[in-house]
């Protein structure tokens, strides 16, 4: 088995594993099994963080749930009731079940909306997965 085989195959074991913890997850432990969730994939990436955020009527966004690696400062008292036109095109995009994956984000277009609040969180690169209910 090559090397990127086993990463891929312990990298699906992870998100089998992560999906049936949450799946399993008492009510009231929800959201502490969401915040290790986010930490176990963050960890897996090796990313600086992983948020989960709720479109909430009738047009903002809130980040409901955060998860840093150390040395990183936590953003999730600054990203509350967000103005949800700040997704501008991404909003169609997650109604539709698709994935954002914007490589590097110094290479975006200057005047996107969301460009601001990506750099003052100092991220370099995101991948936004929508999720639906």
């Amino acid at each position: 088995m090559t090397h990127d085989t086993e990463h891929r195959l312990r990298f699906q074991t992870l998100v089998v594993a992560l999906l049936n913890d949450l799946l399993r997850a008492e009510p009231d432990a929800l959201d502490r099994t969401i915040d290790a969730t986010l930490g176990q994939l963050g960890e897996a990436c090796g990313s600086d963080r992983t948020y989960v955020f709720q479109i909430r009527a009738p047009d903002f966004l809130d980040n409901t749930h955060e998860w840093v690696a150390p040395g990183t400062e936590p953003m999730i008292d600054q990203l509350q009731g967000l103005d949800a036109a700040m997704l501008g095109g991404w909003r169609k995009t997650f109604e539709e079940a698709q994935v954002i994956y914007i490589p590097d984000v110094a290479q975006m277009d200057p005047d996107d909306p969301i460009r601001p609040t990506l750099e003052l969180q100092d991220i370099k690169s995101l991948l936004a997965v929508p999720m639906s209910h």
